[in-house]
């Protein structure tokens, strides 16, 4: 027997956008469940669209062509970054960074309280901390180093989590509360924010919210 707890039936709040086919934005990226943003994610939706990816996703990859990545510029990229903390032998652990990240968040991100001065402090911080990662942190095993990278995506995520609420010019719901807007916007009433990844940097916009995604 399998026992499923019940939660009540919300539109998620945010996660990756896909279609009617569970594929994201992404080709060859298909997604299922609570990481989804436009339709809900419990385990009727989950088992569903997770049945529709893993069929959509066998059908995609018979249609790719094999190819070597052995000398793959973006992984020898990112293998010379894992070794380069590996190999530095004096750096900060970590841990330094992941409590500073949270302390930022606590601080300048998620409050109670979310103002436009506040959440450009915290972004700047996030960048500094960031950068300094990249330049001191070191690892002395795997272990380390699975950490680290943690923090990293944490890092990431976090910025565009802050860079979407500065963005947010509104007060909506019980999470995102702005002294300097302190009103909701009737506009955005049906609207989803996005964010996207165009030549390196995080682009922000609104789209209407749709349960899923209609292809133009």
């Amino acid at each position: 027997m399998i026992e499923f707890g019940s939660y009540g039936k919300a539109f998620a709040a945010g996660g990756i956008d896909v279609d009617t086919e569970a594929a994201a934005t992404v080709e060859g990226l298909y997604a299922a469940g609570t990481v989804c943003g436009n339709l809900n994610g419990y385990i009727t939706s989950a088992a569903v669209f997770g049945e529709i990816s893993g069929k959509k996703a066998a059908d995609y990859i018979k249609t790719v062509e094999e190819e070597t990545v052995e000398n793959h510029p973006l992984i020898t990229e990112t293998e010379e970054l894992y070794q380069s903390f590996l190999k530095r032998e004096n750096g900060s652990n970590w841990k330094e960074a992941n409590i500073m990240l949270q302390q930022i968040m606590i601080d300048y991100i998620g409050g109670e309280k979310r103002s436009g001065s506040l959440l450009k402090a915290g972004i700047k911080y996030l960048r500094d901390l960031k950068d300094m990662a990249y330049r001191e942190v070191s690892c002395e095993n795997a272990h380390d180093l699975m950490r680290t990278l943690e923090v990293l995506d944490m890092l990431d995520i976090c910025e565009i989590g802050a860079l979407m609420a500065e963005n947010r010019k509104e007060t909506r719901g019980k999470n995102h509360f702005r002294p300097d807007y302190p009103f909701t916007n009737p506009l955005l009433n049906q609207y989803f924010q996005t964010a996207e990844q165009v030549k390196g940097k995080v682009k922000l916009d609104f789209r209407k919210n749709r349960r899923l995604r209609k292809e133009a």
